[in-house]
């Protein structure tokens, strides 16, 4: 019995053994992890903050919602929704309002848009100011119910009390004050500085790992300023202000290693294509704001020469203040430093501007093209048009090119902003009304930004006005900025569709083309760029019928004498049939005189004068052009009063040119 106990026993050893293995569970698989993104911080909105104070001029503060409001244009109590975003957790303050928040430093950063609700179709608009501890931050430029929403981030480290204050620019009527989604960053979360939310092109799981790039350590491509720039440093003694050169960059209490010291006159432009660069950031001050004098500043960043950014720091502003921009696929980076009137004392401190980029390219969101580009099918050059040279340097940022200048002879009626797109349809319509078809404008490459802008705007208003542009590219410098500037005119401005096209390619004016070298050297730059896939139909100054080897066309800026016209339409048709060339084009100028006594005032070229004769000159150098047979009829200028070449209305002649361009032009198509 007792063996088969211990047998038994055994026995029931084994099965317990063998039902204890099968339950093992198996090695637990090795996970790897993803690499950790940086996490978002959190944020608190001010909505959900109760202030402590909230005074506001028309009904009561909304949290998320429309406060009571008379205007059929919004209902009482409906979400806050403005130019199509919601704001679920704006604040709808009607201007003029202050409202107070308690920070007692428990946060690090505010981040805020601000606008004016687009349901308000009327009102003159509101000012946005944000104080920290009592103190100026930040300063909007008047929006309306037209204006884009403006951005501002904040620095509220160490700060007590928060203000949102928002401004009458005139009366309150229709000024809705929202202030979008405003949010605080607890101290000790990563300040937006460190931390970059991802944007609708990036996956919302993961944050770009980003690499810092100060601007200092970029070469600008191209710069101007009447006063020296250093980094770190102030590069000029100030014993008003008690400040020496070489002294380190400081204001306030603030330090800027890699900062610079700009003036009002300031264009900083950089090269930053294909460096992945998707953010811009700088802290900016006045720094003669103790000394009384000045009228205040913007700073304005251009992003391929269209606005992307602007600050305005008024006279009485000590506050640092941050400047944001998206830079994702921007090419050409400007930096400008504009007056609003005068000079005098308006110098910042662009404090440390940062390039942010992304570590890993393939983070970068992919080219989202803003127009695709039409084709252009090869069709004969059209005939009987009529192209007037214009110039839309007229603008307070160019004071040797400003009508408080004493050296003008003449002013157009009306003394106008270049920049005022009231002004660009007004000339349109006025050149229109003449039988003008296009504008030939000035253009004197990427590193003058100022007319680079001017010429956008001319563009979408010429398409508004079936009207056409075609951009001169003027005093060539060298071959690299020759090459880099057609570069920027074929990709940017050339696929408008205002732009005009001849033989299937964008036509491009080549003034003073001599300057650069011989035409061998400009089938070199057009070489360059047809490998890229760029090409035009170019237009050189020239009357030598061997140069349309190279240029596709010729012209004259300012005509020998009408009589070089004598003939020459037979001597090009006989060149093109012995050369069997694709399609060429001339055009004949006319030219109403001559005077440039306010260039050479100034020490710009040598004295020319040729006579108006009241209007006679023009109307024979005009009827001249018209009988030379030319496809093309070139008039300079619309406006250059340096050389008093414009058939603009203006004060003096009022509008005798551009009766005489209509007189002659009109029945000249109707033949």
């Amino acid at each position: 019995m007792k063996r088969l106990f211990f047998l038994l026993l055994v026995l029931m050893l084994v099965i317990l053994l063998l039902a204890c293995e099968q339950h093992t569970p198996a090695p637990s698989p090795t996970i790897t992890s993803a690499p950790s993104s940086t996490p978002e911080p959190e944020k608190i909105f001010l909505s959900d903050l109760n202030p402590v104070s909230a005074e506001v001029e028309h009904a009561y503060l909304g949290r998320g919602i429309v406060p009571w409001s008379e205007e059929p244009a919004l209902m009482e109590g409906a979400p806050i929704v403005s130019g199509g975003t919601t704001y679920e957790h704006g604040l709808f303050a009607h201007a003029p309002s202050t409202l107070v928040y308690d920070l007692s430093g428990r946060y690090s950063l505010l981040h805020t848009s601000m606008l004016v609700h687009s349901g308000a179709n009327c009102g003159d608009g509101a000012i946005f100011h944000i104080l920290v501890d009592g103190a100026e931050r930040f300063a909007s430029p008047v929006l309306d119910w037209e204006s884009l929403p403006v951005t501002a981030e904040v620095n509220l480290t160490g700060a007590h009390q928060l203000t949102l204050l928002a401004d009458m620019s005139g009366d309150a009527g229709c000024d809705w004050a929202i202030w979008g989604d405003p949010y605080l960053l607890p101290a000790g979360e990563a300040t937006l500085a460190a931390y970059i939310p991802p944007t609708a092109t990036i996956p919302p799981t993961a944050t770009p790992q980003s690499i810092l790039t100060y601007l200092a350590d970029l070469t600008p491509y191209s710069s101007y300023s009447n006063s020296p720039i250093e980094v770190g440093v102030f590069p000029v003694t100030r014993s008003d202000l008690g400040l020496t050169a070489g002294q380190p960059l400081a204001w306030h209490g603030w330090e800027f290693p890699h900062g610079m010291l700009v003036g009002p006159d300031t264009t900083l432009t950089y090269d930053i294509a294909d460096q992945n660069f998707f953010r811009f950031h700088a802290d900016v001050t006045r720094i003669f704001s103790d000394a009384g004098c000045g009228d205040g500043v913007d700073l304005v960043l251009l992003g391929d020469m269209r606005e992307i950014a602007r600050l305005h720091l008024p006279q009485n502003s000590e506050a640092v203040l941050p400047l944001d921009a998206d830079v994702n696929h921007v090419r050409m980076l400007t930096l400008l430093v504009e007056p609003i009137d005068n000079y005098d004392c308006d110098e910042l401190i662009l404090g440390d501007p940062i390039l942010y980029a992304y570590a890993d390219p393939a983070d970068a969101p992919a080219l989202q093209p803003t127009r695709v580009p039409a084709a252009h099918p090869s069709e004969p050059i059209p005939e009987k048009m009529v192209w007037a040279y214009y110039y839309g340097w007229y603008q307070p940022l160019s004071p040797w090119m400003w009508w408080d200048d004493p050296r003008w002879i003449d002013y157009p009626q009306g003394r106008y902003n270049s920049m005022d797109v009231e002004v660009i349809h007004q000339q349109i319509q006025q050149a229109k009304s003449a039988g003008i078809d296009g504008f030939v404008v000035l253009w004197l490459g990427i590193e003058d930004p100022g007319d680079s802008r001017q010429i956008q705007l001319l563009l979408d208003a010429a398409e508004q006005e079936d009207f056409k542009i075609i951009v001169s590219f003027e005093w060539p410098k060298g071959i690299p900025e020759t090459t880099s500037s057609l570069h920027y005119l074929l990709v940017n401005f050339a696929e408008h569709p205002a732009y005009m096209h001849v033989d299937g390619r964008p036509a491009v004016f080549l003034y003073a083309n001599s300057q650069l070298g011989p035409v061998s050297v400009w089938q070199g730059v057009f070489d360059d760029l047809q490998a890229l896939g760029l090409d035009a139909f170019y237009i050189g100054e020239s009357f030598s019928l061997s140069d349309l080897a190279v240029f596709d066309g010729l012209y004259q800026y300012i005509p020998e004498s009408s009589s070089i016209y004598s003939g020459f339409g037979e001597r090009f048709a006989a060149y093109l049939q012995a050369q069997s060339g694709g399609q060429k084009l001339w055009v004949a100028t006319a030219l109403p005189g001559f005077d440039n006594t306010p260039n050479v005032t100034v020490g710009w070229g040598t004295y020319m004068f040729i006579d108006p004769r009241g209007g006679e000159y023009y109307r024979q150098s005009l009827q001249a052009a018209l009988d030379s047979g030319a496809p093309w009829i070139l008039i300079t200028s619309w406006n250059e009063y340096t050389e008093n070449t414009e058939i603009e209305p203006s004060e003096n002649l009022g509008t005798l040119r551009l009766d005489i361009t209509r007189e002659l032009i009109l029945p000249w198509k109707d033949e």
